[in-house]
């Protein structure tokens, strides 16, 4: 059964995008190892929510990782045209002063009199020497400077694709990790989008209005002040009685009301 999970996955990473062969097989195998590694996990009840979830992701890596290859390929390939047409610009120019000692020779190969023809030959090394050396050196120059090119191509082009490769194992790692998780502990749950509410809000009303509608709510919780009603009927009894003519039995109250009120904050 896992095997044949196996397979359909692999396929199905390997079809969803078009992959340059190679990159196709390290993405199946890399894909192949980590389920091997992970087959128990892999056959849960949830292992489909994650498969769904995490297979797109790994499949668009791979697809990056393919497109950033052939990049570094086609790269490699547009320099690898310059270098070459360099080259022929160099061959050419041998070949013109080359032609000269060429035709040098042609016509000492066309005299007919022998005696002239070796007395041709005798005096080639001595009017072409200098040609000889030029079309030598002026070679050998072209050669270094163009192999030189051809070094730096293959290390752009070698530094190009490695980094590319990295780039997708070390985006793999992180997505295996959270398919990992995702197997552990099952796929996250989906968060709907906020809706508009047409609810219409109550006003605020005081700190000291709310705590006297809510506390009597709560069983046998003591109030932390006084209930508004008291305070205002108590405010109307102090109005209507006469003005004491000491100050003793306001102080005795005020210490009596301190009192009860701490009491109170102490029991809550």
């Amino acid at each position: 059964m896992f095997k044949f999970l196996l397979c359909i996955l692999s396929a199905v990473l390997v079809a969803e995008c078009k992959l340059v062969p190679h990159i196709a097989a390290r993405a199946d195998l890399s894909l192949s190892n980590f389920l091997l590694s992970q087959q128990g996990r892999a056959l849960s009840p949830s292992s489909s929510q994650c498969f769904s979830s995490y297979l797109a992701l790994l499949a668009a890596a791979a697809d990056r990782w393919s497109q950033e290859h052939e990049a570094c390929v086609k790269a490699a390939e547009d320099s690898m045209i310059a270098v070459n047409d360099l080259a022929s610009a160099h061959s050419k120019n041998v070949s013109t002063q080359a032609g000269s000692i060429v035709s040098y020779i042609g016509y000492c190969d066309s005299e007919s009199d022998p005696l002239l023809s070796l007395g041709c030959y005798k005096n080639l090394t001595t009017d072409n020497l200098y040609k000889i050396y030029d079309i030598s050196n002026n070679a050998a120059d072209a050669l270094v400077s163009l192999n030189a090119k051809i070094y730096i191509i293959d290390s752009d082009s070698y530094s190009c694709s490695n980094a590319s490769e990295r780039n997708y194992f070390e985006t793999c790692a992180e997505i295996y990790d959270a398919m990992n998780y995702c197997f552990q502990n099952g796929p996250p749950p989906t968060v709907p989008p906020p809706t508009t509410s047409t609810t219409t809000l109550d006003p605020v009303l005081p700190s000291d209005e709310i705590r006297d509608i809510l506390l009597p709510a709560v069983a046998a919780a003591p109030r932390r002040t006084p209930a508004l009603f008291a305070v205002k009927s108590q405010e109307k009894e102090n109005e209507n009685k006469p003005v004491p003519r000491s100050g003793s039995h306001i102080s005795k109250l005020t210490a009596w009301l301190e009192q009860q009120g701490n009491q109170d904050a102490v029991k809550v």
